[in-house]
């Protein structure tokens, strides 16, 4: 019983050596998280209604967002930085397990290079949101209320003379 736990633990920790070791450097990494969350923050509490498929009908349920996640890539020249939006089922309580339903939503993705040249202000930001049409647990995806950035919500927090910094 013990032998493949250690083998197990020994997989993992090699599993993510390897994804460590083989990822590329990138250059202001968190600056570039910090810059996409401030982005997409916002979209916290915001709701998404799915369809839940069931035995006998289906019903639509309105979904949370409770955290936005950022992904960076791991080869910056093939791969792009992701957003995502974690969403969680409103009622559901699996005793059992003890966790709500969660599941999660991409929303965005942009490449290293066009990432660099909005926070350096060569390029102006355009956060327009995917139009997804499922999560990626595959259920569909109704409305949302998510898809417009509020006027309010953008903030003086950038760098004077960034675009998207507000004048006063």
């Amino acid at each position: 019983m013990l032998i493949p736990l250690i083998i197990l633990f020994i997989i993992l920790v090699v599993s993510w050596l390897w994804f460590d070791l083989t990822k590329d450097k990138i250059n202001n990494e968190s600056q570039k998280m910090s810059f996409l969350h401030k982005e997409f923050n916002y979209l916290v509490d915001s709701k998404i209604e799915i369809v839940e498929e069931g035995l006998v009908k289906s019903k639509k349920i309105k979904y949370e967002t409770i955290e936005i996640i950022i992904k960076r890539p791991k080869k910056i020249k093939k791969d792009e930085w992701k957003v995502l939006m974690k969403i969680e089922h409103p009622d559901f309580f699996d005793f059992t397990a003890s966790h709500k339903d969660v599941d999660y939503v991409e929303i965005y993705t942009i490449s290293d290079i066009r990432l660099e040249k909005i926070i350096n202000t060569e390029e102006k930001f355009n956060g327009t949101i995917k139009s997804t049409k499922k999560t990626n647990r595959g259920r569909k995806i109704l409305t949302s209320d998510y898809t417009i950035k509020k006027e309010g919500s953008f903030d003086n927090s950038y760098p004077e003379g960034h675009p998207l910094r507000k004048s006063n």
